[in-house]
């Protein structure tokens, strides 16, 4: 996680200009994206988490998926958003 905080001259500020095209091909742009990650994860009941995740086993696409408790995500799923519910 702390590796993924930067400055905004750094590089990584490209890999989220990247993950903010694939959220707008996908979801139509960040509002639809913000109204689909809410209805997903306003259901979970106690602890837990919300996450979008680029799914490797899909090509790459980008996923919204819940965890309960402090489970992790799903082997084959890499994190880039993680909400605690």
């Amino acid at each position: 996680f702390w590796e993924n905080l930067c400055a905004a001259s750094e590089s990584k500020v490209t890999d989220a200009k990247q993950v903010v095209a694939e959220i707008e091909k996908q979801w139509g742009g960040i509002e639809e994206f913000k109204d689909r990650f809410w209805e997903n994860v306003f259901g979970i009941q106690g602890s837990g988490w919300g996450w979008l995740v680029k799914d490797e086993q899909y090509g790459g696409r980008l996923a919204i998926v819940t965890t309960k408790d402090q489970d992790p995500v799903a082997v084959g799923l890499t994190p880039l958003l993680g909400v605690d519910m």
